[in-house]
């Protein structure tokens, strides 16, 4: 009921004593959460969502100016997940994403430097649960997905990080607790409930 703190971001540049204002956008009931640098260096990312929580929008800004720009958007006509699974590869620049557009959580491949360059990863009518492991050598994502005979039994996947090959690797009426990838990808354990 109470009307939330007017949220803000600065970065201080401790060698200047400069002092960068972040523009977080105009909204003063959106929650800004969830601030952390790039992990090469682009930038300062951080997410802000409106306060029915029906948008989620997470944005890279330049520490140095403040400016800011939105790197992806989401929306639902409810509720939107306000910390889905994003997952930066060794770049530093592409990250996994897991998208709920679909009504079912998904994985996308994007981009901080070309935010609109989309690859979609699966194209599931059944929730991703986690990232097993990501092979970029071999170019591969193992991930776990509700894909069972019980949309409750998780099962191990692996798809291509352009889009194809994507395939079921444990068998779909029991259901795994967890998952070990050989190092080469040549095997996998599947632990079982």
């Amino acid at each position: 009921g109470d009307p939330n703190a007017v949220a803000g971001l600065m970065v201080l540049d401790r060698r200047t004593g400069r002092l960068a204002t972040i523009a977080v956008g105009g909204d003063p009931e959106q929650y800004v959460y969830a601030v952390q640098f790039a992990p090469a260096g682009q930038g300062l990312l951080f997410h802000r969502t409106n306060r029915r929580q029906d948008r989620l929008q997470v944005c890279l800004a330049d520490p140095l100016t403040g400016a800011s720009r939105v790197i992806v958007e989401e929306t639902q006509p409810t509720f939107q997940e306000n910390r889905p699974l994003m997952r930066f590869l060794a770049d530093g620049d592409r990250f996994l994403w897991g998208s709920e557009r679909t009504g079912f959580r998904n994985l996308e491949l994007r981009r901080l430097s070309a935010p609109g360059e989309v690859i979609v990863l699966t194209r599931h009518d059944y929730p991703v649960d986690t990232v097993v492991q990501v092979d970029e050598d071999r170019g591969q994502v193992w991930y776990a997905a509700f894909s069972g005979t019980l949309p409750m039994l998780p099962q191990l996947h692996r798809v291509a990080l352009d889009g194809t090959a994507g395939v079921r690797l444990t068998t779909p009426n029991l259901g795994w607790s967890g998952f070990r990838i050989a190092p080469d990808g040549s095997r996998f354990v599947a632990i079982g409930q």
